[in-house]
């Protein structure tokens, strides 16, 4: 009877479990704008309504002219909706993006404050350590790289997986992506696995002409 019980339990735990949402389909910003010399980080917080459509975007840290470029492309992205059990959830997803200057070597990695303000358990994670992929000798060509990273309780990064890019920056981008530490996520005031969304903008170096 007792392990009829414990048997019984297990199962309604396992059908509990909460998903996060997940991408189906969505685009990073086409290119970065060409006038724009430095790079920038934007950090946005993505509502996901219940039926998969995105509803608020809240930025978290604002990087112009790149968090426009990024609110524009996620507005036009569809998720398959947060689920626990067999009920359909309204949820939060990270949405963040390095975009490279034009420069050849990737350099120190560039500095990620923390959300201000700093809550004490937040429904996304938040970069807290990041790293910038090196532009790609063989090309010189602009890419932008869509990567889904599986965040940790711990703040780690578990996996990442290419959604949208060409090599060779994409192979750069998911080896970039695994490095990265996060503030983790919570649920009901508990540290929780989560999944967030980076995209990795890269620009041909600039040569000054010479004289």
């Amino acid at each position: 009877m007792r392990a009829l019980a414990l048997l019984v339990l297990t199962g309604t735990l396992a059908q509990s479990r909460f998903v996060p949402a997940h991408l189906l389909t969505g685009y990073p910003p086409p290119r970065q704008p060409p006038d724009v010399v430095g790079g920038g980080q934007p950090a946005l917080e993505v509502t996901v309504n219940d039926d998969g459509t995105v509803g608020a975007v809240s930025t978290l840290r604002d990087s112009p002219p790149f968090t426009e470029l990024m609110r524009a492309a996620v507005a036009t992205w569809h998720f398959d909706p947060a689920s626990e059990g067999d009920q359909r959830l309204r949820s939060r997803v990270l949405v963040a993006a390095v975009f490279r200057a034009p420069v050849l070597s990737a350099g120190p990695a560039p500095f990620f404050p923390r959300r201000d303000p700093d809550p004490p358990c937040s429904e996304v994670p938040y970069p807290i350590e990041i790293v910038e992929p090196p532009y790609p000798v063989t090309s010189l060509a602009a890419e932008v790289v869509l990567v889904e990273m599986d965040v940790e309780a711990d703040g780690r990064v578990a996996d990442s997986q290419l959604v949208e890019g060409n090599e060779p920056f994409a192979e750069l981008a998911l080896a970039a992506a695994r490095r990265w530490r996060f503030e983790p996520a919570c649920r009901q005031g508990r540290p929780v696995g989560a999944v967030a969304y980076v995209a990795f903008g890269f620009r041909p170096p600039f040569v000054a002409p010479k004289r």
